[in-house]
């Protein structure tokens, strides 16, 4: 895994016991999405493709599907991020994150507040997402470990149901969050715009349906993950 100012950490270290400005480089949501030909993906191809490909964070985002399906799911993802010291981190879902032992959950803003899902999973990163200064203001007053901003641009996903906010929104965002580090989210869908993200000072760049989507999955996250680096450091 890589800092943000693209250093190499330990391939065995996790989110657990890396500081909270750790997090860093290519952030890939791995779900049951449709791949090029429609048909939708096994989410487990996602995360290993991911993780072969150089993401330093994955997120599992299942939807639908009933709790002991996630939990195996969740299970085998973990294993698979282990082996290469990429943090898994479950949306959603704080009880599958501490049952797992997963690195992280991610919050919206109709699941657990932030810190009763902080007694769910103890040490583990608790990330919320946010889309405007107040939605921001609110989560940092629960101190999690980081917050996703977006959609940054419009996007296929359910963050395209909101306006795009734009480059110079997410520069004003990562400003107003101070040390808790930002993960741009939402259209995020080429290396071109990686870079411009991490350039507007994000720490990760979120993308789904540039990965899924990809014919090559492994190849798609190399190209990605290049450019989180790249773009965060210049």
């Amino acid at each position: 895994m890589r800092s943000p100012d693209g250093a190499s950490t330990s391939s065995t270290s996790t989110a657990r016991n890396r500081p909270r400005d750790a997090l860093g480089g290519l952030y890939g949501i791995a779900g049951a999405d449709p791949g090029p030909d429609g048909r939708l993906r096994d989410p487990l191809d996602v995360v290993t493709a991911l993780c072969g490909g150089g993401a330093s964070t994955v997120q599992l985002r299942l939807k639908g599907v009933d709790d002991r399906t996630l939990l195996s799911v969740a299970e085998r993802a973990l294993r698979i991020c282990r082996d290469v010291g990429v943090a898994l981190v479950i949306n959603d879902r704080a009880d599958v994150c501490a049952l797992v032992g997963a690195d992280g959950v991610h919050l919206g803003w109709d699941d657990l507040p932030p810190e009763a899902a902080r007694d769910v999973v103890g040490d583990a990163w608790v990330g919320v997402s946010t889309h405007d200064p107040a939605e921001l203001a609110r989560a940092l007053a629960a101190g999690p470990d980081y917050v996703g901003y977006g959609p940054v641009w419009e996007s296929p996903t359910k963050e395209g149901l909101r306006d795009a906010r734009g480059l110079q929104a997410l520069a004003a965002i990562v400003a107003g969050a101070g040390q808790t580090p930002v993960v741009a989210i939402g259209g995020i869908t080429e290396p071109a715009r990686v870079a411009r993200v991490m350039r507007a000072g994000a720490a990760s760049a979120a993308v789904l349906s540039a990965v899924s989507g990809a014919a090559d999955m492994r190849e798609a996250t190399r190209r990605l993950a290049q450019a989180a680096q790249t773009g965060g450091s210049g």
